[in-house]
């Protein structure tokens, strides 16, 4: 039988391995914990570097395209210098059978107005992004159009708005630099909107420009003619007035060979088969930001961009991986919806437009993320691709 001291000593030996079993537990479960943050934090830093590291090449991508356009400009300014026009006149004149024009149009006008849906029934395709809440287009797209032998580059601009916020500043900028770069102005007014936002185009700009009337077929043709008188009192600032119905594809060939009227002669600036200048990652971008606006509401849409985390295509599918970024876990709350259905609504929605898109299958995966204050700062606003001043 073993002596009661025996006993306790026994008894604080386990007591004491216990305790070095604990702490020697409790110190592995840290440095796992510590291992695994670390991971984290080394993932999410390299993520950040991959998503800046393609910003870039989607940036010096755009640039090559500009540097072309840009060279292209410097040919047809060289190739129609007035000794070339003046030793081979019948080369240059427009009833050559040669003779091919090309040229950039910015299409601007309030928020809201349909400069996507005019672009979009032009071409008969989808393609620019569409919403019934303002201010859905950020950034410029360019949509080239052939007709007969004209090459239009269309140039889709955000709405002309006030500049409260920083994303707005960019918009803005973005239409500014549109007129000022482009050939020709196509200025929208919807046929029941007022004048006042036409006045606050001239104060703008004294670009040359055509006024399109849209969505005649709203109102009578008594309608219509009414607010053509009202606009006929400034026929001195516009070069043509073109009445047009997008739903009804009114007087769309009318608008091209009125646009084709005045564009410089020039050599084409794009490939003939191209329909976009836009890579096909951003179009997909625009069709998944397309979707977030159908399917939220008040500030949620405006406080949330997409960022595409891996674009993979293959013989019979696409892949795409993206993130829908937005300020607020209330927002994130929102957008995932009751048992992921408003995730869902949105991901249906995007997958259907984009595989009509591009004739193909698509296995898309989205995911919500909050990044507080992303859309106010530069820095983030310069990793998703929008050049802030600094």
């Amino acid at each position: 039988m073993e002596s009661s001291s025996n006993k306790n000593a026994k008894s604080n030996n386990k007591n004491l391995e216990s305790k070095k079993d604990y702490k020697f537990n409790k110190a592995s479960n840290n440095a796992t914990l510590k291992g695994e943050s670390k991971k984290q934090n080394i993932d999410s830093k390299r993520a950040s570097k991959l998503q800046e590291k393609e910003n870039l090449k989607q940036k010096t991508k755009m640039q090559n395209l500009a540097q072309k356009a840009s060279k292209q400009r410097d040919l047809r300014a060289n190739t129609l210098d007035s000794k070339n026009v003046t030793q081979n006149p019948e080369k240059y004149s427009t009833d050559s059978k040669d003779f091919t024009k090309a040229g950039f149009i910015a299409i601007v006008g309030r928020p809201n107005a349909g400069k996507s849906t005019l672009l979009n029934a032009i071409i008969n395709e989808n393609i620019a992004m569409t919403s019934h809440k303002i201010n859905a287009t950020r950034k410029q797209m360019n949509i080239i159009v052939m007709h007969d032998k004209t090459q239009i580059i269309f140039i889709d601009t955000p709405g002309i708005h006030e500049r409260e916020k920083l994303l707005n500043q960019f918009m803005l900028k973005e239409t500014l630099r549109a007129i000022e770069n482009c050939d020709l102005v196509a200025f929208l007014a919807p046929i029941t909107d007022d004048i006042k936002h036409y006045k606050d185009f001239l104060n703008l700009s004294n670009k040359p420009h055509i006024l399109i009337l849209s969505k005649i077929d709203l109102v009578s043709k008594n309608e219509v003619f009414t607010k053509i008188k009202q606009y006929e009192a400034f026929k001195d600032n516009y070069k043509e007035l073109i009445p047009l119905s997008c739903f009804k594809g009114l007087n769309l060939e009318v608008l091209l060979k009125e646009i084709s009227k005045y564009l410089p002669n020039s050599p084409y600036l794009y490939d003939t088969e191209l329909i976009s200048t836009q890579n096909l990652k951003e179009i997909c971008r625009e069709k998944i930001r397309e979707a977030v606006f159908k399917y939220s509401n008040k500030e949620v849409p405006y406080q949330s961009d997409v960022v595409i985390k891996s674009f993979r295509e293959k013989e019979t599918i696409n892949e795409i991986y993206a993130d829908i970024i937005v300020e607020k876990k209330s927002q994130q709350i929102i957008l995932v919806g009751s048992g992921g259905r408003s995730i869902k609504n949105i991901g249906i929605s995007a997958r259907k437009s984009i595989e009509e898109f591009c004739a193909k299958k698509l296995f898309l995966k989205l995911n919500v993320v909050v990044k507080k204050g992303w859309s106010r700062s530069k820095k983030e606003l310069k990793k998703m691709g929008y050049e802030v001043e600094s």
